[in-house]
Formats: C-alpha cells, sequence, structure tokens
C-alpha cells in the first residue's frame, strides 16, 4: 500500500449509497450500518457480509483501514431482525477486526419544545442515568480489543 498523510478527513461510504467520494488526503474510510440496509436477515448473515463487502468492506482486503463510524439497533433488544443483525455485525467485526463506533451513546433528544424524545438505538436510557441495555455493553466489550496487529502508516 502507498503510504498516505493521515489527517481527519475521511471518504464515506454507506451501505445505501456505496462510495459518497474522497476528500483530498483521506486517512480512513468510513461505513455506515444499520438493520434496515439489508432487509430482513432471519438469522443468515451471508448477505449482510456480502453488502459490506461489496459497499466498501473490500478495501479491507486491499490494505486500506476501516471505519463502521455508525452502526447500531434497538437497543431494548427486543426487535428480532435488529438482534439478527447485530449477530452478524459482532461476528464480522470481530473476525475483521473493524474500528466502530455505535449510534448513538444518547438516550433521548431535546427537540424545541419537546423534551425527552426517546433515542431507542442509544446507549443510555432516556433519562441518560442508566445503560439502557447493560447485556449490549457486554457484547461491546467483545469486539474492542484489537485481533489483528496494529499497522502504523508513516508519510
Amino acid at each position: 500500500m502507498a503510504s498516505m498523510n493521515i489527517t481527519t478527513n475521511v471518504v464515506a461510504i454507506s451501505l445505501s449509497n456505496e462510495l459518497c467520494g474522497p476528500k483530498q488526503n483521506a486517512g480512513s474510510l468510513e461505513l455506515h450500518s444499520y438493520s434496515w440496509y439489508s432487509g430482513n436477515l432471519d438469522g443468515a448473515c451471508g448477505k449482510y457480509v456480502k453488502d459490506v463487502m461489496r459497499a466498501g468492506g473490500f478495501l479491507l482486503d486491499q490494505g486500506w483501514p476501516l471505519f463502521i463510524s455508525e452502526f447500531g439497533a434497538d437497543g431494548w433488544g427486543t426487535n428480532a431482525n435488529d438482534n439478527n443483525f447485530l449477530n452478524c455485525f459482532f461476528g464480522l467485526a470481530a473476525e475483521r477486526d473493524l474500528e466502530w463506533a455505535p449510534w448513538a451513546f444518547q438516550g433521548s433528544y431535546y427537540l424545541r419544545r419537546k423534551v425527552g424524545t426517546d433515542e431507542v438505538y442509544g446507549l443510555l436510557d432516556s433519562s441518560w442515568g442508566q445503560l439502557r441495555n447493560a447485556s449490549f455493553l457486554q457484547r461491546l466489550s467483545t469486539i474492542q480489543p484489537p485481533s489483528q496487529d496494529v499497522l502504523l502508516i508513516k508519510s
């Protein structure tokens, strides 16, 4: 892989619109991943993995870093499709040692005069005082440690 200058610029990739276009001196590639991108998975991860690899995951095989800058599912753990999605996502993230950030941290939104609009994808509950689902955080911890060597790129 050619050396590159690491900056805060990213190339945005989404499973719904694929590569959005590079920015000059991009140092990482970004992908968003949600259950609704691949439809109903019914416990089968093949379509999801294929969609991710087609949309941007193939860059991993070319030595490029890939950051899943948004992924999420209903934090209560009661949506079967979201649960299937998370099983697929966690498996892929562990296997490919993906970098990731969940959507979202906050448990609610403050919109004009309407207080407490719940963010069911949030890690916190709507009061922001407790975790929405402690088992979800435990699952996240399984993909936190790197499973592959870290490659530092110098320009």
